[in-house]
């Protein structure tokens, strides 16, 4: 295949990371990418690996759109997508004016601190609102394109609502495509989608579509409980993972 140029052991990589990050979407709606960024930048470097996982991550989209449609809250997922997709652009142009690395240091401290404090058991009691939803969906928007770290602000704020664990899933599950379609137009502007991209992503997608759907039998065994817990350890280890990353 054009531009297939890693070995067997490293497709073999890939597709571990590809099953592993999977059942990570499919369970909790997020945190591939916190399996598959490192293993595929390692492999075929961040230039190829990032758009190729996303590309990857979108196929899996009409896995989870299905069963999640009824759990949507569209009054509040509109404004939280839409105002995703505008801060994308936001983000990339700010990348001009500020320093990438230290902006993912603060992030990263902030999400560990978030996932800490979460775990404690503390929720709002109040409902969402669309200039809420639409003011972090903007923010991680935003992060999403100056730092590749637009998840975590947006997975805290739904995890801390009262929202049940089906609409949490759902919700970040419609978020992240969205905002996935953005980056991946961005990329194709940008001239980033090429063989290799391509190529990666074809080796990737079989074993993550896997994964989803095994993930996604998870889900449905977990209490509302066990949901919250496993969707805040994987929260922190996001905040960890990138801060302790060179």
């Amino acid at each position: 295949m054009p531009g297939l140029d890693f070995d067997a052991w490293q497709a073999a990589a890939l597709l571990l990371a590809g099953a592993v990050a999977g059942g990570l979407r499919g369970f909790s709606g997020f945190g591939a990418a916190l399996v598959l960024a490192p293993v595929g930048s390692l492999i075929v470097g961040a230039h190829v690996a990032v758009p190729a996982i996303m590309l990857s991550m979108f196929v899996t989209t009409a896995q989870l759109f299905a069963p999640t449609w009824r759990h949507v809250r569209w009054s509040d997922q509109l404004a939280l997508s839409l105002s995703g997709c505008v801060g994308v652009p936001a983000g990339v142009a700010l990348l001009v004016f500020l320093d990438p690395e230290l902006m993912r240091r603060g992030i990263s401290v902030l999400t560990v601190l978030l996932a800490l404090f979460l775990m404690t058991g503390w929720r709002s009691g109040h409902p969402p609102t669309r200039l809420g939803a639409a003011s972090v969906g903007g923010l991680g928007g935003v992060l999403s394109g100056s730092t590749s770290l637009g998840g975590p602000p947006v997975v805290a704020y739904l995890l801390a609502g009262p929202g049940s664990a089906a609409q949490t899933r759902a919700s970040l599950i419609y978020y992240f495509a969205f905002t996935q379609l953005v980056s991946l137009i961005a990329f194709w502007i940008g001239g980033l989608m090429n063989w290799e991209v391509l190529a990666t992503a074809a080796v990737i997608a079989p074993s993550l579509v896997a994964g989803t759907w095994g993930g996604m039998r998870l889900f449905h065994l977990a209490s509302e409980r066990s949901f919250r817990l496993a969707a805040l350890t994987i929260l922190l280890l996001v905040g960890v993972s990138t801060l302790l990353a060179k």
